[in-house]
């Protein structure tokens, strides 16, 4: 459902850029699109020393879809890995997840404090969040239940959506990002 939209949004970006964008806006929009389509614009983006706050990274059009290339990143490597851990090593697939949770989200903090942009833009600090939700879908699997208490599915619920609403009424531009405080609301979507 991503690539219509995105087709969509290339598109339009791109007939409105050829009518109204000066020659080098335009020439800085076309090494954007050039990226979007071949799923790296988070590269481009931060090599282009893009900020995310700041209005440079506003005016372009396309520069949302440096998420959209983490995200295709990683489901474009995810199972290639997950096929080998789970035809050679399927006992050992849970221990591997989580030591690359463990590991990625360890050096998203450390990074987002000496580097802030890299570890926004980059796949290796973004992991943990995707796994998060591969390591509870793990544990469904393995376990095969589905809880049907509806009072605590109703309360779990309600405490994702307070683990969601916290960041966006506390969290600030001084807080690092991806880091330990994104636990929560990565912990509020799990749930």
């Amino acid at each position: 459902e991503i690539f219509p939209m995105l087709l969509v949004v290339v598109l339009t970006t791109f007939i409105l850029a050829w009518f109204y964008l000066l020659p080098n806006d335009f020439i800085e929009y076309s090494k954007s699109l050039i990226t979007t389509v071949s799923f790296t614009s988070n590269y481009y983006f931060y090599f282009s020393d893009y900020k995310f706050e700041e209005a440079k990274s506003l005016l372009n059009p396309l520069f949302h879809t440096w998420a959209i290339s983490v995200l295709i990143q990683f489901y474009t490597l995810f199972p290639i890995i997950l096929f080998i851990l789970f035809k050679y090593f399927r006992k050992y697939m849970i221990y591997f997840l989580i030591l690359v949770f463990l590991i990625s989200l360890g050096s998203a903090d450390w990074i987002s404090r000496k580097y802030d942009s890299s570890s926004f833009y980059f796949i290796n600090t973004r992991i943990w969040e995707f796994l998060a939700g591969s390591i509870l879908a793990y544990f469904q699997v393995e376990n095969k239940q589905i809880n049907r208490n509806q009072r605590l599915n109703f309360l779990m619920s309600n405490f994702g959506i307070i683990l969601l609403a916290y960041p966006i009424i506390f969290f600030n531009n001084e807080m690092y990002y991806p880091s330990y405080s994104t636990l929560l609301p990565i912990f509020g979507v799990c749930i």
